[in-house]
């Protein structure tokens, strides 16, 4: 990696340490003293040809990223307002936001709506009101879709989502 060769060394050998170094770079298109993120997010996808997901935030704002590959799932959920329905639909709960996880089953159980998946090589900026593409890293040419089959075959609940099917479905039509 081209970062790696400027100077910017690991003092461990964790995979989050040289995602954090590599966000940390500041790649020679960036110009001026405020850092560009989503610019730092890009070269990091371009540079770091692995299996990730991550959640990066600052200040107001989320950015949601998934590997060009799409190797691990990221799904983001919708938190919607609790009414009570034996008080006439009056709300219990202003409750309003947005959560991120490897899997879509977790929504249910803390009042989410499954909103949409990350896509692989997919940019999300997550803000108060709003979910928004802000870009999509393509793959190197010639190299295919690696999302891990032990993601529908061990890992994943059966009521989980991935690439708009239900695990359960998919295991189903596996036999």
């Amino acid at each position: 990696m081209g970062e790696m060769r400027h100077g910017v060394g690991l003092s461990t050998s964790s995979d989050s340490e040289m995602i954090t170094q590599l966000l940390a770079y500041t790649p020679p298109q960036e110009q001026d003293d405020t850092p560009d993120w989503v610019g730092r997010i890009k070269n990091l996808m371009k540079e770091a040809p692995t299996a990730y997901c991550l959640l990066i935030m600052h200040k107001d704002v989320i950015y949601a990223v998934r590997d060009p590959y799409g190797n691990r799932p990221l799904c983001i959920g919708h938190l919607i307002p609790i009414y009570d329905i034996n008080d006439k639909g009056k709300k219990t709960s202003e409750m309003e936001g947005w959560v991120v996880s490897s899997e879509s089953c977790s929504f249910l159980s803390i009042g989410a709506r499954y909103y949409c998946e990350v896509l692989p090589g997919e940019i999300v900026e997550i803000s108060r009101h709003k979910v928004q593409t802000l870009d999509i890293i393509p793959r190197s040419e010639g190299n295919t879709m690696a999302f891990c089959i032990f993601e529908y075959v061990y890992f994943a609940s059966p009521d989980s989502i991935f690439e708009d099917q239900m695990v359960y479905t998919v295991k189903y039509r596996c036999g």
